[in-house]
């Protein structure tokens, strides 16, 4: 007898001698289906009572269908390396010598080939107990382990370094930057839960379902509602189950009141159970053996009041409505190019302070929304046009602009008058591009109504009442021209974004574009070189394509998104938060692998660091820091010597910055509170280094990068504190919103009316 027959596992269900593996997603597919067949085959006492078995049930079968789905498992790890694991590795079995040196391992017949996120997990033998064993419970066992794996993760690494200085080690063959992503990221728990059976509905209920359901009132909820994702012949299948272990508690509490004698169970409780190839005839007879009926689900646990099911449809679609709020526009920054759209109303190359944009009027045009892409912006008007201006060198502005340039020497209606006192060298402009003009709407189906733009540095996207997303220019990756499509390299005019719906909302980094739809989910397009479009899987050919969309890599309800430069952000109903992409100053809010020149953060992962920070108003983010607002408070992480956080690195918490080996303060890791802020924030925008605030008064304030006057704030290179912005032209304005370029940026005011009329 082997241990197979002891537990009644049939050996038809284990994997055959030569069966083998050649993918992360297959193995795990399969360790999933093993724990499935250990319930279903394990002996009498692996189940506690009828909705006991339901409960373990729903878990193995949604943990096997996140599994199939490929949601479990890393795509860029998915056809390996794979590592040499061992299951049992642990102090406890490993021999030293009187010298400390290893000199053998116990249980060292359990090594085989194995994905690598099964080498990436941290070790739980950290803390000696498992979690599951752990006296005081999961979490603390949680809070305990991560406050030692920061020590171990940080010897770790200075081994690492140690051993490539001495050439023993390769770049690639860290593990402390592997193993943090994956405690963060919560990859540490599939594995976990994969490989260790009897911990398995602890964490699967406690870490796992979370990460990729929606919360519930209570455990007992999130059961009853992760129910209605079984098919129908899966919830037979459960109920089959539990009228047979029914069958087995019962005998074995009838043998033990009678006699003490095991051999009175045997039968029953050794009697094998297979999941039915075929759906049973409906006139299908009970088993001999069933006395009375298992109880049902709300039988088995009366004193859990009935709680009504959550409605699983799909939520309806509500058309997308227009912003009204007509804008005074105020730019400033470089005009090189004729990206503040001034036209022939400015000689000027650069405005140090903001100037109200004649060619933007309240009254006259009507601009109600914003973006900023790289050199060139796009405005949408009351009357449903979309104005664009600035560079078009690769279609961003979605209109011909072919023309003559010619030196512009006129200064009408005071847009000259920025409050500088010395004159900038004269630009020669393509009034075309400099000029703020309409997208022809003969591109669009007649009736098209628009209600939000986004620009990326080389394309502009218009979303619709409807919920589709048109878009025109191309993108870049850091060798060049990407393509617009796989078959176009520059989309001049809109085109329609194929395989997008129902959309809500649209967010944009530098070369990505991010679309939210009503359903929760994330679709993401673009160059994908830091990992920023945060796609996990690609079933089909089209999925593996970056300038196609497809589908984020997160779990349902996401009620929010938003981009920095290179990375991106999802806010869940929950009011988590996900941030994946470039990471090498921890703009993502993930801390494992910050200040590494190349750290990406590689699919969504949990901002640990924001949950106490909860509810998140908004996010986004620049190109080496982030910012939210949360409480009335703006709060930023990230790179710290480009000054676009706004906070001292006395006021920072020291055990969040990250220091270069010269010991200079480099990166600050923990959302920090920014102050000097005079009321409420209620909106910030972040540029690639530079950051604006503005509060519920309508005052705005700025900091950062200012070299190019991109912060508003006069001839000052470097802005360290949030600092008012103002001057004759926004003083005792109610401003309301802002875009951030890389050289310039836009704030919008409330337009006030005359006599009481808009305009």
């Amino acid at each position: 007898m082997n241990w197979c027959d002891w537990g009644g596992l049939p050996r038809s269900k284990l994997p055959g001698l030569h069966t083998t593996f050649d993918t992360a997603s297959s193995y795990l597919e399969a360790l999933a289906d093993l724990n499935l067949e250990h319930l279903i085959n394990q002996r009498n006492d692996a189940v506690e009572s009828a909705d006991d078995c339901r409960r373990k049930f729903i878990a193995r079968k949604l943990f096997l269908k996140l599994a199939k789905d490929k949601r479990l498992t890393n795509p860029s790890l998915e056809k390996g390396p794979f590592k040499i694991w061992c299951d049992d590795l642990r102090p406890a079995n490993i021999l030293l010598n009187e010298d400390l040196q290893i000199v053998g391992v116990v249980d060292w017949e359990f090594t085989y080939a194995a994905p690598a996120e099964f080498t990436y997990a941290p070790p739980w033998w950290l803390l000696i107990e498992k979690p599951e064993y752990w006296p005081q419970g999961l979490e603390d066992w949680t809070s305990v382990f991560d406050y030692h794996l920061k020590t171990f993760l940080k010897v770790m690494k200075d081994c690492e370094d140690k051993a490539i200085q001495q050439g023993r080690l390769k770049e690639d063959q860290r593990l402390s930057g592997p193993m943090g992503q994956s405690w963060e990221n919560g990859d540490f728990w599939i594995v976990y839960a994969a490989l260790h059976s009897f911990a398995f509905d602890t964490i699967y209920w406690q870490k796992i379902e979370p990460h990729f359901f929606e919360p519930t009132e209570s455990p007992e909820g999130a059961r009853r509602e992760r129910l209605d994702l079984l098919d129908a012949k899966e919830k037979e299948e459960m109920e089959d189950l539990v009228a047979l272990e029914w069958d087995r508690l019962e005998t074995m509490r009838k043998a033990s009141a009678a006699s003490r004698k095991k051999s009175a169970t045997k039968s029953a409780a050794n009697k094998p159970y297979s999941r039915p190839e075929t759906k049973p005839s409906a006139s299908a007879s009970a088993p001999a053996s069933r006395k009375r009926k298992a109880p049902t689900l709300d039988e088995a646990e009366p004193a859990q009041p009935a709680q009504r099911k959550r409605q699983k449809d799909v939520p309806a679609f509500v058309p997308n409505e227009p912003p009204t709020r007509r804008l005074d526009v105020y730019v400033f920054g470089t005009n090189c190019y004729g990206e503040l759209g001034l036209g022939d109303a400015t000689k000027k190359s650069e405005l140090p302070g903001p100037v109200l944009n004649p060619k933007l009027a309240a009254v006259s045009v009507g601009v109600v929304h914003l973006t900023i892409g790289g050199v060139h912006s796009a405005a949408l008007t009351h009357d449903n046009k979309i104005l664009t201006w600035g560079v078009n060198d690769e279609g961003t502005l979605g209109r011909d602009t072919k023309e003559d340039p010619i030196e512009v020497d006129e200064t009408p209606n005071g847009a000259d008058q920025s409050d500088s006192d010395s004159d900038d060298d004269e630009v020669t402009l393509n009034m075309k591009e400099a000029t703020p003009a309409a997208v022809d709407p003969a591109h669009f189906p007649k009736g098209t109504v628009f209600t939000q733009l986004t620009a990326t540095d080389s394309a502009t996207f218009a979303l619709t009442r409807d919920g589709l997303v048109y878009g025109w220019g191309t993108f870049r990756g850091t060798s060049g021209v990407i393509g617009w499509s796989p078959t176009t390299k520059f989309q001049r005019t809109p085109a329609l974004i194929p395989g997008l719906k129902d959309v809500t909302k649209l967010a944009s980094g530098a070369q990505h574009v991010l679309a939210l739809t009503a359903h929760g989910t994330v679709y993401s397009w673009g160059c994908d070189e830091q990992r920023q479009l945060g796609r996990r899987r690609a079933s089909r050919a089209q999925d593996a394509d970056p300038l196609l969309p497809g589908e984020c890599a997160l779990p349902p309800n996401i009620v929010d998104v938003d981009a920095g430069s290179y990375h991106s952000f999802a806010v869940r109903k929950s009011g988590a938060v996900y941030g994946w992409g470039s990471n090498n100053f921890g703009q993502t809010g993930i801390a494992a692998n910050a200040g590494d020149s190349d750290a990406v953060v590689l699919f969504p992962t949990k901002v640990a660091s924001l949950r106490e920070h909860r509810p998140i108003k908004s996010i986004t983010g620049g190109k080496d820091h982030s910012v939210v607002v949360a409480g009335g408070r703006c709060l930023v992480w990230g790179r710290i010597d480009n000054k676009a956080l706004g906070v001292g690195v006395e006021d920072m918490p020291a055990a969040s910055v990250v220091r270069d080996s010269y010991g200079k303060p480099r990166i600050l890791t923990a959302p920090t509170p920014v102050t000097g802020i005079e009321g409420e924030v209620v909106f910030v925008e972040a540029g690639p280094d530079h950051t604006f605030a503005i509060t519920d008064k309508g005052a705005a304030y700025s900091w950062g990068f200012n070299t190019q006057c991109q912060a508003g704030q006069g001839r000052i290179d470097e802005v360290e504190r949030p600092t008012l912005l103002q001057n004759k032209h926004v003083n005792g304005k109610k401003l309301v919103c802002a875009a951030a370029g890389g050289q310039f940026s836009i704030i919008g005011g409330e337009h006030a009316p005359t006599n009481g009329v808009q305009g």
